[in-house]
């Protein structure tokens, strides 16, 4: 990941979406609020050593944040899935916080993002 690096690249995904600002903003809220959901969800999946339901909330971020090209978030998603493939979730705290963090910075830009807010 590039430190200063866009969470996503909203010009860019709106092209993708035949420049339809209502719909990719309700799309984009409708995965934060999904996101937001899944990280207490992945907190305590953390803390009941309960690999399988960490795995599949990494795995649903992973391919929404894909889907919105936030590669930063969606990278981070997939290292958590990796790492609950392995089995060995020492590691997944860090990871869950490095999602959250990023997630975060995602939201923040989306909500201060003069595109969406019209």
């Amino acid at each position: 990941m590039k430190k200063n690096s866009l969470p996503i690249d909203i010009d860019h995904e709106l092209e993708e979406f035949n420049n339809d600002v209502t719909f990719f903003k309700d799309l984009i809220d409708e995965f934060l609020v999904h996101v937001e959901k899944s990280i207490p969800v992945m907190e305590k999946a953390v803390a009941d050593n309960d690999g399988e339901i960490l795995k599949n909330e990494a795995h649903a971020i992973k391919g929404g944040a894909a889907n919105l090209a936030a590669n930063d978030l969606s990278k981070i998603a997939c290292e958590l899935e990796e790492i609950c493939e392995s089995g060995i979730l020492k590691n997944s705290l860090k990871s869950v916080e490095k999602l959250k963090n990023e997630f975060l910075r995602l939201k923040e830009y989306v909500q201060h993002n003069d595109t969406l807010n019209l």
